[in-house]
């Protein structure tokens, strides 16, 4: 505590006066309010106080200091590498169904010399059979995956069938841990 004059009647007054005794007026140098400093932010605060985000939709959130994948947060910290993966479809059934259906066909002309309507039944059948492999061997999609490896290992995180849209995934990830580290 300091005295200190009044600035109307010029008597002194202390410096924790909120007025004067005498004359009521506020004194002269009045104390600022005390200010609360905070203590420095670890760097990790900091980062995360300053979170940008890079990519973000309803089901992935890449920000400068984590990626969140369908509710899994993984901290940018701890992730070493991201990649896209891909998964070819197993075309081996379709494809057997497709030869078989052709050995059937075979069977189809050997049996039109025997009979037209036992012919005919088998090539039915064997069009039947091809047709299907067909659309089963065309219903089949590569799937596309952001791979995340740590320490732990390597995790495919996010699968789908829309290249573009995982490869835009994988860019901001990277994009997260060459600034932000």
């Amino acid at each position: 505590m300091a005295l200190i004059p009044c600035r109307e009647c010029g008597r002194t007054i202390s410096s924790e006066a909120v007025a004067c005794p005498q004359c009521g007026a506020p004194p002269l140098a009045a104390a600022a309010p005390p200010q609360i400093i905070a203590p420095a932010l670890p760097t990790d605060a900091r980062r995360e106080a300053q979170e940008e985000t890079l990519h973000s939709d309803p089901y992935v959130s890449v920000t400068s200091s984590r990626v969140i994948i369908r509710g899994t947060t993984y901290a940018l910290r701890n992730i070493t590498s991201v990649r896209m993966t891909v998964t070819a479809p197993n075309t081996t059934l379709p494809t057997l169904m497709i030869v078989f259906g052709a050995i059937v066909l075979f069977m189809a002309l050997l049996s039109f010399l025997n009979s037209a309507a036992a012919g005919l039944t088998t090539l039915v059948i064997a069009a039947a059979i091809i047709g299907l492999g067909v659309l089963w061997l065309r219903s089949l999609k590569t799937f596309f995956h952001v791979a995340i490896a740590s320490s732990s290992g390597e995790a495919n995180a996010l699968s789908s069938i829309d290249r573009s849209y995982i490869d835009a995934v994988v860019q901001s990830i990277n994009k997260a841990i060459v600034q932000y580290r």
